[in-house]
């Protein structure tokens, strides 16, 4: 059996589905309603639908999943006191590492698609006569790629921390802080440390889902998740090699 199907396993009876159905679910429905009031202000059907849906979700109710589910991942481990059991497995610890990472990053995925149907579905509801923004989609699962970054950092911290809540709380000051690092325009570069935030800022100002970004842009999204990544995965292993003194 492969470590990613035993990582699954673990989580047949977790109650992950239920912060990863409600979230999306909760922004789609407060967007909508927003939407409803202010159509003469917001004109531009789609895309306007699209910034109050995704406003608040994509800088903060997003973060807070990956930190949930991260979390969740790595508690089992804690609670159970699993970690001596899981150092003594005929794994490596980076494939274990890895293995955490990816059933993460799936699960966020599935939230992300299941997100765009109710989007999708909210769009629908009204009716809207111009064509359906594709592109905007495009933007959106690229950004969801990057947020492996975001995926690796809440790995860390919910394997340092043993208790639940706290890298829950973490998440959602990583995710503000993402926010204040793409805002601000004190030190440009470090807008681009976060990829998902600075690609989700950037989709709630669009006037148009036709929209291009410089190469040496796409160049250091790339460069600063890898490093991010890597980073993380290291430092996971050093955790987990201090585990087994």
């Amino acid at each position: 059996m492969t470590l990613l199907k035993i990582e699954c396993l673990k989580l047949r009876r977790a109650r992950l589905w239920l912060p990863l159905l409600i979230l999306p679910l909760l922004s789609v429905l407060y967007g909508s309603i927003n939407y409803a009031g202010n159509q003469g202000i917001l004109k531009k059907e789609w895309l306007s639908l699209w910034t109050q849906v995704y406003l608040f979700y994509g800088s903060f109710f997003f973060p807070c999943m990956i930190g949930i589910v991260c979390a969740y991942i790595w508690y089992g481990e804690h609670k159970h006191n699993n970690i001596k059991l899981l150092l003594t497995s005929a794994y490596s610890l980076r494939q274990m590492i890895w293995a955490k990472m990816l059933v993460a990053f799936t699960l966020v995925m599935l939230s992300q698609v299941y997100f765009l149907g109710l989007y999708s579905l909210s769009g629908f509801f009204f009716h809207f006569k111009m064509a359906y923004p594709l592109e905007l989609l495009g933007w959106n699962l690229i950004a969801t790629l990057f947020s492996i970054a975001l995926v690796a950092i809440q790995s860390y911290l919910s394997l340092v921390i043993k208790s639940f809540a706290p890298p829950v709380a973490l998440s959602m000051l990583v995710g503000l802080g993402g926010f204040i690092l793409t805002a601000q325009n004190i030190i440009p570069e470090l807008g681009n440390v976060l990829a998902s935030s600075k690609l989700a800022l950037l989709m709630n100002q669009m006037n148009t889902a036709h929209v291009s970004l410089p190469f040496d842009m796409w160049l250091r999204f790339v460069l600063y998740s890898a490093l991010i990544v890597m980073l993380s995965v290291h430092l996971q292993k050093r955790h987990l090699k201090g585990q087994m003194k």
